[in-house]
């Protein structure tokens, strides 16, 4: 499935970060330690979480996948003063031009409606 990738004018935005070298598959991993850091230090959270992907190419980000070394970095846009903790970086993401996609999972159906008693 091919995704849209469409341009977004995007304002400056302050983020809690989690960068690592490592698979793809560690973006649940740490996503969930961005936001065990904000609930314990009472975040507030102001945005959908991202992916800032750093290798260049697509066949270079699946083979640093495969090899183990890709630059891995997600962030959550916050609102007010945060201080960083740890591998969680309080910082600023530039403004401008972002390119962007959204996935979905696919949702299931039910065979029959719920009710709540």
């Amino acid at each position: 499935m091919m995704e849209e990738i469409i341009l977004l004018e995007v304002p400056p935005l302050h983020v809690l970060g989690i960068r690592r070298r490592g698979n793809y598959r560690i973006i649940p991993d740490l996503l969930g330690q961005i936001f065990e850091f904000a609930m314990k230090n009472r975040v507030a959270i102001a945005g959908m979480p991202m992916l800032l992907l750093h290798e260049t190419s697509r066949e270079e980000a699946m083979e640093a996948d495969r090899m183990g070394t890709a630059d891995v970095e997600v962030a959550v846009p916050v609102s007010g003063k945060v201080r960083s903790g740890g591998e969680i970086r309080s910082h600023s993401l530039p403004g401008g031009k972002w390119p962007a996609s959204c996935t979905m999972a696919p949702t299931k159906k039910r065979s029959s409606p719920t009710r709540n008693s």
